[in-house]
């Protein structure tokens, strides 16, 4: 018994408007910041990130030492984050 080839599907043309609707409803617009500053939102959420993570200490470390500030190009030394002390 042979199998039937499938027939390829038709695609249909699609419109900028569904587009943005699709992207809209993927990446909703983040909340306002509160008047903070990019440099003070990239400090937030780096720590937010890192709190959450699962990495060591000295993975925590070196990804800060790598880091590099979106808006002022600052690098370790323009960020303090407070870690936790190692056990």
């Amino acid at each position: 018994m042979t199998k039937r080839k499938q027939q390829p599907r038709k695609l249909r043309a699609v419109t900028d408007a569904e587009i943005d609707q699709v992207l809209a409803e993927s990446f909703p617009p983040p909340e306002p910041a509160g008047g903070l500053s990019l440099h003070d939102l990239f400090a937030q959420q780096t720590r937010e990130i890192l709190d959450n993570s699962d990495l060591d200490e000295e993975q925590k470390q070196s990804i800060l030492v790598a880091m590099q500030c979106p808006c002022c190009g600052g690098g370790a030394g323009s960020f303090t984050f407070k870690l936790k002390p190692r056990r």
